[in-house]
Protein backbone atom coordinates (compact mmCIF):
# COMPACT_ATOMS: atom_id res chain seq x y z
CA UNK A 1 0.00 0.00 0.00
CA UNK A 2 1.40 3.82 -1.14
CA UNK A 3 0.21 6.41 1.37
CA UNK A 4 0.82 9.76 1.25
CA UNK A 5 0.73 12.50 4.15
CA UNK A 6 -1.68 15.27 3.99
CA UNK A 7 -0.52 17.83 6.75
CA UNK A 8 -0.86 15.82 9.55
CA UNK A 9 -3.08 12.67 8.39
CA UNK A 10 -1.78 9.41 6.56
CA UNK A 11 -3.68 9.24 3.20
CA UNK A 12 -3.96 6.07 0.83
CA UNK A 13 -2.77 6.79 -2.68
CA UNK A 14 -3.41 3.15 -4.09
CA UNK A 15 -3.80 -0.09 -3.29
CA UNK A 16 -0.91 -2.15 -5.41
CA UNK A 17 -2.52 -4.89 -4.77
CA UNK A 18 -1.90 -8.49 -5.45
CA UNK A 19 1.64 -9.49 -3.51
CA UNK A 20 3.57 -6.52 -4.66
CA UNK A 21 4.20 -5.02 -1.38
CA UNK A 22 6.41 -2.73 0.35
CA UNK A 23 6.98 0.22 -1.99
CA UNK A 24 10.63 1.19 -1.61
CA UNK A 25 13.07 4.31 -3.17
CA UNK A 26 10.45 6.48 -4.14
CA UNK A 27 12.22 8.72 -7.06
CA UNK A 28 10.04 11.78 -8.43
CA UNK A 29 10.82 11.85 -12.13
CA UNK A 30 9.00 13.76 -15.17
CA UNK A 31 5.79 14.53 -12.65
CA UNK A 32 5.79 11.09 -11.78
CA UNK A 33 6.63 9.52 -8.41
CA UNK A 34 8.82 6.11 -9.56
CA UNK A 35 8.49 3.31 -6.90
CA UNK A 36 10.13 -0.06 -6.54
CA UNK A 37 7.84 -3.44 -5.64
CA UNK A 38 8.84 -6.98 -4.85
CA UNK A 39 6.31 -10.16 -4.53
CA UNK A 40 7.86 -13.49 -3.16
CA UNK A 41 4.68 -15.14 -4.61
CA UNK A 42 5.77 -14.32 -8.06
CA UNK A 43 9.55 -14.24 -7.20
CA UNK A 44 10.17 -11.17 -9.15
CA UNK A 45 9.58 -7.29 -8.53
CA UNK A 46 8.36 -4.60 -10.83
CA UNK A 47 8.47 -0.49 -11.16
CA UNK A 48 5.32 1.60 -10.48
CA UNK A 49 4.57 5.20 -10.69
CA UNK A 50 1.93 7.28 -9.61
CA UNK A 51 0.81 11.01 -9.40
CA UNK A 52 -0.69 11.02 -6.56
CA UNK A 53 -3.98 9.65 -7.16
CA UNK A 54 -5.30 6.07 -7.50
CA UNK A 55 -6.37 5.73 -10.59
CA UNK A 56 -3.07 7.44 -11.67
CA UNK A 57 -1.19 4.65 -9.98
CA UNK A 58 -0.33 1.69 -12.84
CA UNK A 59 2.58 -0.91 -13.23
CA UNK A 60 5.04 0.30 -15.32
CA UNK A 61 7.66 -2.35 -16.17
CA UNK A 62 8.13 -5.44 -14.13
CA UNK A 63 11.59 -8.12 -13.69
CA UNK A 64 13.33 -5.51 -11.15
CA UNK A 65 14.76 -6.96 -8.54
CA UNK A 66 12.27 -8.83 -6.22
CA UNK A 67 14.63 -8.16 -3.12
CA UNK A 68 15.47 -5.10 -1.13
CA UNK A 69 18.81 -3.94 0.14
CA UNK A 70 19.92 -4.53 3.17
CA UNK A 71 20.85 -1.68 5.17
CA UNK A 72 19.30 1.81 6.31
CA UNK A 73 19.38 4.45 3.84
CA UNK A 74 19.88 2.43 0.60
CA UNK A 75 16.69 2.58 -0.82
CA UNK A 76 17.31 6.10 -2.35
CA UNK A 77 20.04 4.67 -4.21
CA UNK A 78 18.39 1.86 -5.69
CA UNK A 79 16.97 4.33 -8.81
CA UNK A 80 18.58 7.91 -10.03
CA UNK A 81 17.61 10.09 -12.18
CA UNK A 82 20.60 11.02 -14.80
CA UNK A 83 20.74 13.30 -18.06
CA UNK A 84 16.70 13.05 -17.72
CA UNK A 85 16.44 10.03 -17.47
CA UNK A 86 15.75 7.32 -14.80
CA UNK A 87 18.17 4.82 -14.03
CA UNK A 88 17.17 1.18 -12.40
CA UNK A 89 17.83 -2.52 -12.79
CA UNK A 90 16.00 -5.24 -14.69
CA UNK A 91 16.11 -8.40 -15.09
CA UNK A 92 14.77 -8.82 -18.60
CA UNK A 93 15.13 -10.44 -22.40
CA UNK A 94 17.01 -13.35 -20.72
CA UNK A 95 20.04 -10.97 -19.97
CA UNK A 96 19.84 -11.42 -16.43
CA UNK A 97 20.26 -8.16 -13.82
CA UNK A 98 21.58 -5.39 -15.74
CA UNK A 99 21.25 -2.04 -15.78
CA UNK A 100 18.33 0.02 -17.60
CA UNK A 101 16.73 3.24 -18.06
CA UNK A 102 13.73 5.00 -19.20
CA UNK A 103 12.69 7.96 -20.87
CA UNK A 104 8.78 7.61 -19.47
CA UNK A 105 7.66 5.60 -22.12
CA UNK A 106 7.41 1.80 -23.15
CA UNK A 107 9.78 2.22 -25.84
CA UNK A 108 11.97 4.31 -24.43
CA UNK A 109 12.76 1.75 -21.62
CA UNK A 110 15.88 -0.07 -22.73
CA UNK A 111 19.04 -1.50 -21.04
CA UNK A 112 21.89 -0.16 -21.29
CA UNK A 113 24.83 -2.86 -21.07
CA UNK A 114 24.58 -6.50 -21.28
CA UNK A 115 27.93 -5.70 -18.70
CA UNK A 116 27.80 -10.11 -18.09
CA UNK A 117 26.77 -11.50 -21.16
CA UNK A 118 24.03 -14.03 -21.56
CA UNK A 119 21.16 -14.99 -18.21
CA UNK A 120 24.47 -14.71 -15.65
CA UNK A 121 24.59 -11.03 -13.56
CA UNK A 122 27.07 -9.42 -11.62
CA UNK A 123 24.25 -6.98 -9.60
CA UNK A 124 22.54 -9.83 -8.36
CA UNK A 125 23.80 -13.38 -8.62
CA UNK A 126 21.84 -14.77 -5.58
CA UNK A 127 18.69 -12.40 -5.25
CA UNK A 128 17.51 -14.47 -2.21
CA UNK A 129 20.68 -13.71 -0.47
CA UNK A 130 20.20 -9.65 -0.34
CA UNK A 131 23.18 -9.24 -2.53
CA UNK A 132 24.30 -5.93 -2.99
CA UNK A 133 25.55 -4.98 -6.81
CA UNK A 134 23.05 -2.63 -8.63
CA UNK A 135 21.34 -1.06 -5.34
CA UNK A 136 23.13 2.03 -5.67
CA UNK A 137 23.00 4.07 -8.11
CA UNK A 138 25.36 7.68 -7.73
CA UNK A 139 24.38 10.72 -10.35
CA UNK A 140 26.36 13.44 -10.89
CA UNK A 141 26.36 15.90 -13.59
CA UNK A 142 28.63 13.81 -16.31
CA UNK A 143 28.35 10.43 -15.46
CA UNK A 144 26.70 7.62 -12.80
CA UNK A 145 28.54 5.83 -10.78
CA UNK A 146 27.23 2.27 -10.07
CA UNK A 147 28.88 -1.10 -8.46
CA UNK A 148 28.86 -4.41 -9.97
CA UNK A 149 30.88 -7.75 -9.60
CA UNK A 150 31.24 -8.36 -13.32
CA UNK A 151 34.00 -11.33 -13.13
CA UNK A 152 32.48 -13.27 -10.63
CA UNK A 153 34.82 -12.92 -8.05
CA UNK A 154 32.89 -11.48 -5.12
CA UNK A 155 33.98 -8.46 -5.34
CA UNK A 156 32.04 -5.30 -6.38
CA UNK A 157 33.81 -2.97 -8.54
CA UNK A 158 33.00 1.12 -10.06
CA UNK A 159 31.93 1.71 -13.01
CA UNK A 160 30.60 4.30 -14.92
CA UNK A 161 27.89 5.53 -17.54
CA UNK A 162 27.05 8.37 -19.81
CA UNK A 163 24.14 6.49 -21.07
CA UNK A 164 24.99 4.92 -23.91
CA UNK A 165 26.74 0.86 -23.98
CA UNK A 166 29.65 2.09 -25.41
CA UNK A 167 30.62 4.98 -22.54
CA UNK A 168 29.29 2.40 -19.80
CA UNK A 169 33.00 0.93 -18.87
CA UNK A 170 35.04 -0.26 -15.36
CA UNK A 171 36.01 2.99 -13.78
CA UNK A 172 38.49 0.99 -11.32
CA UNK A 173 38.60 -2.28 -10.19
CA UNK A 174 38.81 -1.83 -6.92
CA UNK A 175 36.31 -3.25 -3.56
CA UNK A 176 33.32 -1.26 -2.77
CA UNK A 177 31.84 -2.28 0.43
CA UNK A 178 28.60 -3.98 1.17
CA UNK A 179 25.07 -2.54 2.52
CA UNK A 180 25.02 1.11 3.27
CA UNK A 181 28.76 1.60 3.93
CA UNK A 182 29.88 3.42 0.68
CA UNK A 183 28.85 6.93 2.21
CA UNK A 184 29.10 8.80 -1.39
CA UNK A 185 29.41 12.14 -0.77
CA UNK A 186 29.83 14.71 -3.77
CA UNK A 187 31.67 18.12 -3.55
CA UNK A 188 32.08 20.21 -6.72
CA UNK A 189 33.25 17.68 -9.34
CA UNK A 190 34.78 15.23 -6.85
CA UNK A 191 33.28 12.32 -5.52
CA UNK A 192 34.65 11.09 -2.41
CA UNK A 193 33.68 7.43 -1.09
CA UNK A 194 34.81 4.41 0.99
CA UNK A 195 36.75 1.55 -0.70
CA UNK A 196 39.29 -0.95 -0.86
CA UNK A 197 41.89 -2.15 -2.91
CA UNK A 198 40.80 -4.65 -5.02
CA UNK A 199 41.41 -8.32 -3.39
CA UNK A 200 41.47 -6.44 -0.09
CA UNK A 201 39.61 -5.51 2.62
CA UNK A 202 41.44 -2.23 3.57
CA UNK A 203 38.62 0.53 3.61
CA UNK A 204 39.73 3.85 3.13
CA UNK A 205 38.42 6.96 2.14
CA UNK A 206 39.06 7.09 -1.84
CA UNK A 207 37.77 9.75 -4.65
CA UNK A 208 37.03 10.06 -7.89
CA UNK A 209 36.83 12.38 -11.00
CA UNK A 210 35.44 10.37 -13.44
CA UNK A 211 38.61 9.18 -14.91
CA UNK A 212 40.24 5.86 -13.80
CA UNK A 213 43.65 7.42 -13.35
CA UNK A 214 41.78 10.20 -11.31
CA UNK A 215 40.21 6.98 -9.59
CA UNK A 216 42.38 7.09 -6.46
CA UNK A 217 42.55 6.41 -2.97
CA UNK A 218 42.76 9.69 -0.66
CA UNK A 219 44.63 8.95 2.29
CA UNK A 220 45.91 5.40 4.27
CA UNK A 221 44.99 6.73 7.55
CA UNK A 222 44.65 3.38 9.25
CA UNK A 223 47.86 1.11 7.50
CA UNK A 224 47.58 -2.63 6.75
CA UNK A 225 44.97 -4.87 6.70
CA UNK A 226 42.06 -3.19 7.98
CA UNK A 227 41.97 -0.05 7.16
CA UNK A 228 39.96 3.07 8.79
CA UNK A 229 36.64 2.20 7.45
CA UNK A 230 35.49 6.50 6.50
CA UNK A 231 32.04 7.38 7.40
CA UNK A 232 29.49 9.94 7.91
CA UNK A 233 31.26 12.24 5.34
CA UNK A 234 29.70 15.65 4.53
CA UNK A 235 31.25 18.74 3.48
CA UNK A 236 31.55 22.80 5.31
CA UNK A 237 32.70 25.70 3.12
CA UNK A 238 34.69 23.24 1.22
CA UNK A 239 36.67 21.24 3.88
CA UNK A 240 35.17 17.78 3.85
CA UNK A 241 35.03 15.88 7.66
CA UNK A 242 34.08 12.45 7.99
CA UNK A 243 34.78 9.92 10.83
CA UNK A 244 37.60 6.98 10.46
CA UNK A 245 39.15 4.66 12.56
CA UNK A 246 42.69 5.13 13.62
CA UNK A 247 43.60 2.02 15.15
CA UNK A 248 42.86 3.08 18.70
CA UNK A 249 39.38 5.68 18.16
CA UNK A 250 37.15 7.11 16.05
CA UNK A 251 38.26 10.36 15.37
CA UNK A 252 37.52 12.93 12.71
CA UNK A 253 39.24 13.77 10.14
CA UNK A 254 39.24 16.64 7.37
CA UNK A 255 39.95 17.01 3.42
CA UNK A 256 41.17 20.79 3.18
CA UNK A 257 40.18 22.19 -0.23
CA UNK A 258 37.83 19.01 -1.00
CA UNK A 259 36.25 20.79 -3.63
CA UNK A 260 39.42 21.44 -5.88
CA UNK A 261 41.12 18.20 -5.19
CA UNK A 262 44.39 16.85 -7.39
CA UNK A 263 43.36 13.81 -8.71
CA UNK A 264 46.37 10.88 -9.42
CA UNK A 265 50.20 11.49 -8.86
CA UNK A 266 51.19 14.96 -9.19
CA UNK A 267 53.52 15.70 -11.51
CA UNK A 268 54.65 19.23 -10.51
CA UNK A 269 54.64 20.90 -7.08
CA UNK A 270 54.94 24.83 -6.51
CA UNK A 271 55.32 27.25 -3.33
CA UNK A 272 54.58 30.45 -2.73
CA UNK A 273 56.53 32.90 -1.65
CA UNK A 274 58.92 30.46 -3.52
CA UNK A 275 61.89 31.68 -1.49
CA UNK A 276 62.32 29.43 1.91
CA UNK A 277 64.01 30.80 4.96
CA UNK A 278 67.81 30.29 4.75
CA UNK A 279 68.88 26.25 5.09
CA UNK A 280 65.52 25.39 4.20
CA UNK A 281 64.61 23.74 0.50
CA UNK A 282 61.45 22.57 -1.41
CA UNK A 283 61.77 19.63 -4.33
CA UNK A 284 58.45 17.34 -4.93
CA UNK A 285 56.40 18.69 -2.23
CA UNK A 286 58.90 17.90 0.54
CA UNK A 287 60.16 20.83 2.40
CA UNK A 288 63.53 19.59 4.33
CA UNK A 289 67.34 20.81 5.65
CA UNK A 290 68.41 22.66 8.50
CA UNK A 291 67.33 26.32 9.16
CA UNK A 292 70.32 28.82 9.83
CA UNK A 293 67.95 32.07 10.48
CA UNK A 294 65.44 32.55 13.39
CA UNK A 295 61.51 33.03 11.53
CA UNK A 296 59.86 34.41 14.61
CA UNK A 297 56.84 35.28 12.78
CA UNK A 298 54.71 32.83 11.24
CA UNK A 299 54.76 33.26 7.57
CA UNK A 300 52.35 31.01 5.38
CA UNK A 301 53.47 29.20 3.05
CA UNK A 302 50.74 28.14 -0.38
CA UNK A 303 51.96 24.87 -1.66
CA UNK A 304 50.49 23.76 -4.73
CA UNK A 305 50.22 20.05 -6.45
CA UNK A 306 49.02 20.07 -10.33
CA UNK A 307 48.72 17.08 -12.83
CA UNK A 308 46.61 17.33 -16.10
CA UNK A 309 43.79 16.63 -13.89
CA UNK A 310 44.20 19.81 -12.36
CA UNK A 311 45.65 21.32 -9.46
CA UNK A 312 45.07 21.27 -5.43
CA UNK A 313 46.70 23.84 -3.09
CA UNK A 314 47.08 23.62 0.86
CA UNK A 315 48.57 26.22 3.30
CA UNK A 316 51.14 25.56 6.09
CA UNK A 317 52.45 28.24 8.56
CA UNK A 318 56.16 28.22 9.14
CA UNK A 319 57.54 29.54 12.09
CA UNK A 320 61.59 28.75 13.28
CA UNK A 321 62.31 29.55 16.76
CA UNK A 322 66.12 29.16 18.80
CA UNK A 323 66.76 25.46 19.90
CA UNK A 324 66.08 26.07 23.89
CA UNK A 325 68.67 26.75 26.24
CA UNK A 326 71.17 23.91 27.31
CA UNK A 327 71.13 22.77 31.02
CA UNK A 328 73.74 25.33 33.08
CA UNK A 329 75.10 25.98 36.85
CA UNK A 330 76.93 28.31 38.61
CA UNK A 331 80.03 27.31 40.69
CA UNK A 332 79.46 27.74 43.65
CA UNK A 333 75.61 27.18 44.11
CA UNK A 334 76.13 28.08 47.70
CA UNK A 335 77.69 32.06 47.36
CA UNK A 336 78.94 32.80 51.04
CA UNK A 337 80.04 36.57 50.78
CA UNK A 338 81.59 39.37 52.75
CA UNK A 339 80.02 42.40 53.61
CA UNK A 340 82.23 45.47 51.44
CA UNK A 341 84.99 42.94 50.21
CA UNK A 342 84.28 42.24 45.95
CA UNK A 343 83.39 38.83 45.16
CA UNK A 344 84.85 36.62 42.55
CA UNK A 345 82.22 36.85 39.81
CA UNK A 346 80.31 33.91 39.29
CA UNK A 347 79.50 33.19 35.17
CA UNK A 348 78.23 29.94 33.69
CA UNK A 349 78.66 27.86 30.87
CA UNK A 350 75.81 26.91 28.35
CA UNK A 351 74.66 24.42 25.84
CA UNK A 352 71.97 24.52 23.54
CA UNK A 353 70.46 27.59 22.12
CA UNK A 354 72.04 30.92 22.26
CA UNK A 355 70.61 33.03 25.13
CA UNK A 356 68.93 35.92 24.62
CA UNK A 357 67.90 37.48 27.74
CA UNK A 358 68.59 36.36 31.34
CA UNK A 359 65.98 36.73 34.56
CA UNK A 360 66.98 36.83 38.16
CA UNK A 361 64.37 37.17 41.11
CA UNK A 362 64.04 38.14 43.66
CA UNK A 363 66.46 40.87 42.94
CA UNK A 364 70.20 40.87 44.65
CA UNK A 365 71.65 42.67 47.90
CA UNK A 366 72.88 46.05 47.44
CA UNK A 367 75.87 46.30 45.74
CA UNK A 368 75.80 43.33 43.60
CA UNK A 369 75.04 42.70 39.79
CA UNK A 370 73.02 40.19 38.22
CA UNK A 371 74.87 41.07 34.18
CA UNK A 372 71.11 40.69 31.65
CA UNK A 373 73.85 39.84 28.65
CA UNK A 374 75.27 36.80 30.49
CA UNK A 375 73.79 35.85 33.59
CA UNK A 376 77.28 37.13 35.45
CA UNK A 377 76.92 37.75 39.48
CA UNK A 378 79.00 39.95 40.50
CA UNK A 379 80.25 43.26 42.84
CA UNK A 380 80.40 44.11 46.45
CA UNK A 381 77.77 43.58 48.61
CA UNK A 382 76.82 46.42 50.83
CA UNK A 383 74.46 44.79 53.57
CA UNK A 384 74.47 42.28 55.63
CA UNK A 385 72.35 39.39 54.30
CA UNK A 386 73.32 36.25 57.30
CA UNK A 387 70.77 33.66 56.51
CA UNK A 388 71.02 32.24 52.73
CA UNK A 389 68.51 33.46 50.32
CA UNK A 390 67.87 31.48 47.13
CA UNK A 391 67.66 32.93 43.62
CA UNK A 392 65.88 31.56 40.93
CA UNK A 393 67.91 32.54 37.20
CA UNK A 394 66.42 31.93 33.96
CA UNK A 395 68.28 31.67 30.90
CA UNK A 396 65.36 32.41 27.51
CA UNK A 397 65.27 31.88 24.22
CA UNK A 398 62.39 31.74 21.88
CA UNK A 399 62.88 27.91 22.15
CA UNK A 400 62.50 27.73 25.81
CA UNK A 401 63.60 28.36 29.14
CA UNK A 402 65.67 26.94 31.65
CA UNK A 403 66.04 27.78 35.63
CA UNK A 404 68.68 27.12 38.21
CA UNK A 405 68.97 28.34 41.60
CA UNK A 406 71.76 29.62 44.06
CA UNK A 407 72.07 30.56 47.72
CA UNK A 408 73.65 33.86 48.85
CA UNK A 409 74.79 34.70 52.16
CA UNK A 410 76.55 38.10 53.21
CA UNK A 411 78.48 37.75 56.27
CA UNK A 412 80.52 40.92 57.96
CA UNK A 413 84.40 40.51 57.52
CA UNK A 414 86.08 39.35 60.19
CA UNK A 415 87.64 41.51 63.07
CA UNK A 416 90.95 43.69 62.29
CA UNK A 417 93.84 43.76 64.84
CA UNK A 418 93.78 45.85 67.39
CA UNK A 419 95.12 47.15 70.93
CA UNK A 420 94.79 48.84 73.86
CA UNK A 421 96.29 52.00 74.94
CA UNK A 422 98.21 51.92 77.23
CA UNK A 423 98.93 48.65 77.50
CA UNK A 424 100.36 48.31 80.66
CA UNK A 425 97.91 49.80 83.07
CA UNK A 426 97.56 50.41 86.64
CA UNK A 427 93.82 51.30 87.99
CA UNK A 428 92.88 52.57 91.60
CA UNK A 429 90.44 50.36 93.52
CA UNK A 430 87.13 51.92 93.56
CA UNK A 431 88.09 54.43 90.62
CA UNK A 432 85.89 54.54 87.16
CA UNK A 433 87.77 53.66 84.20
CA UNK A 434 87.56 53.51 80.55
CA UNK A 435 89.89 51.82 78.04
CA UNK A 436 88.80 51.02 74.39
CA UNK A 437 90.37 48.78 71.41
CA UNK A 438 91.84 50.59 68.83
CA UNK A 439 92.30 48.82 65.93
CA UNK A 440 95.15 49.29 63.80
CA UNK A 441 93.29 48.79 60.54
CA UNK A 442 90.64 51.18 60.04
CA UNK A 443 89.06 49.12 56.89
CA UNK A 444 88.77 45.88 58.68
CA UNK A 445 85.66 44.37 60.43
CA UNK A 446 85.15 45.78 64.10
CA UNK A 447 83.60 42.80 65.84
CA UNK A 448 80.20 42.08 66.84
CA UNK A 449 80.98 40.00 69.86
CA UNK A 450 83.76 40.30 72.60
CA UNK A 451 85.58 38.25 75.15
CA UNK A 452 88.10 38.61 77.88
CA UNK A 453 90.52 36.43 79.03
CA UNK A 454 90.68 35.34 82.84
CA UNK A 455 94.19 36.63 83.89
CA UNK A 456 94.63 34.34 86.86
CA UNK A 457 93.05 31.35 85.83
CA UNK A 458 93.98 31.50 81.62
CA UNK A 459 90.76 30.88 80.82
CA UNK A 460 87.99 33.07 78.40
Amino acid sequence: MLLSLNETAYERVADIGGTHNNPRALTIYDGWLYFLTYTSAAGTGCLYRTNGTEAGTSMFVCDTPQYWPSGAGMYEFEMQVFNDELYFIRDSSGHGDELWKTDGTQSGTVMVKDIVPGTSSGFCSNPSSNCQGGSRLYATENYLLFDVDSDGDGQLELWKTDGTSGGTSLLKEILLPGANQIYYHQVDEIVYFRASQHGSSDYELWSTDGTPAGTVRVEDIREGLSGSSPRDIIDVDGTLYFIAYNGSSYSLFNVNNAANGIIGAPTTWGISPSTLPSGLTFNNGVISGTPTVLQLTPIMYTITASNANGSSSTTINLTIIDAAPGTFAYNPVDMDLTLNQAMTPNTVSLGGGAVTSWEISPDLPAGLTFESGNGTIWGTPTVLQINPVMYTIWANNSGGSVEVNVNITINDEAPGPFEYIPENNTWTNNSEVHLAPQFINGTTGNGSTWNVADINSGTS
